[in-house]
C-alpha cells in the first residue's frame, strides 16, 4: 500500500475496523459464517482483531496485500490462524484477484483508496469488488476525502509533529494521492453495477484533511 513513509509507524497496533461511525458500519454486523475480505490489508491489524476476538472464521477470511514489506509483517502475524494460509493471503495487486464471484458478504478497505493513481486502476477496483460480493453484500471502507482545508495546511506548515499531516495534504493537492468524493465514489460503484453508497465524512478541526466513511452495496 502506498503511503507516507510515516503512516506504519505512527499506526503501531491500532485497529480502525471496531470504530467507524454507525450510520456507516458497525463491526457487530459481521457474523463468524460471514466471507469476508480485507483487500490492500497493509500490516494485519484489523484482520488480526477479526481472528484475535472470534468475530470471524479463519476459513470464510481473505486478505491481500500488494507492498512485500507490508505483507511479510502481516503474514507473520496472521498465519497462525490459518490451516493453509496461502490459501488465505495473498501478495498482489487487488485489482487481479480471482476469488468466486458473488462469494463475499464483505470487502473491506481502510485507508487505502488513495492508493490508485489513475482513474483506470479504481474503476479497475470498484469492479473487482462487485464481482466479489454477494447480492446485498457490501464494500465498507475510509479514505481520504479530496477536499483539503488550505487554511489548516498553512497554519500548521513547520510546526513540530505535524509533518506527516502536511505531507499527506500535499500530495493530495499534488495528485500523488487520489481523494474521494461522495459524488465520485457513488457514480463509479454504480458503473460497475452497485447499487446504494452511504458516505460520512469527519474532519479534525486541527487536520486539513478529512476522512470518508463509506458503505456500498450490491
Amino acid at each position: 500500500m502506498k503511503s507516507t513513509p510515516r503512516y506504519f509507524s505512527n499506526l503501531g497496533s491500532r485497529v480502525y475496523i471496531d470504530s467507524y461511525p454507525s450510520d456507516v458500519f458497525n463491526i457487530s454486523e459481521i457474523h463468524p459464517s460471514m466471507t469476508f475480505w480485507e483487500l490492500c490489508g497493509g500490516v494485519g491489524n484489523d484482520l488480526w482483531y477479526l481472528l484475535d476476538k472470534g468475530i470471524v472464521f479463519p476459513k470464510n477470511l481473505y486478505f491481500v496485500e500488494k507492498d512485500p514489506e507490508h505483507f511479510c509483517k502481516a503474514y507473520g502475524r496472521l498465519s497462525k490462524f490459518f490451516s493453509d494460509p496461502n490459501d488465505h493471503m495473498i501478495l498482489g495487486d487487488v485489482n487481479r484477484v480471482k476469488g468466486s464471484p458473488n462469494s463475499s458478504d464483505i470487502v473491506y478497505m481502510n485507508n487505502s483508496l488513495h492508493a490508485f493513481s489513475n482513474i483506470e486502476q479504481f474503476e479497475g477496483l470498484m469492479a473487482t469488488v462487485v464481482l466479489l460480493l454477494k447480492p446485498g453484500g457490501s464494500f465498507v471502507g475510509r479514505a481520504l476525502s479530496s477536499d483539503v482545508d488550505k487554511k489548516i495546511l498553512e497554519q500548521i506548515r513547520g510546526k513540530a509533529g505535524r509533518s506527516f499531516h502536511v505531507e499527506t495534504a500535499d500530495k493530495l493537492i499534488s495528485g500523488k494521492f487520489r481523494g474521494a468524493s461522495e459524488g465520485a465514489l457513488g457514480a463509479i460503484w454504480k458503473k460497475y453495477g452497485g447499487s446504494n453508497v452511504t458516505v460520512i465524512t469527519e474532519r479534525d478541526p486541527n487536520k486539513p484533511t478529512a476522512n470518508l466513511y463509506f458503505r456500498c452495496i450490491k
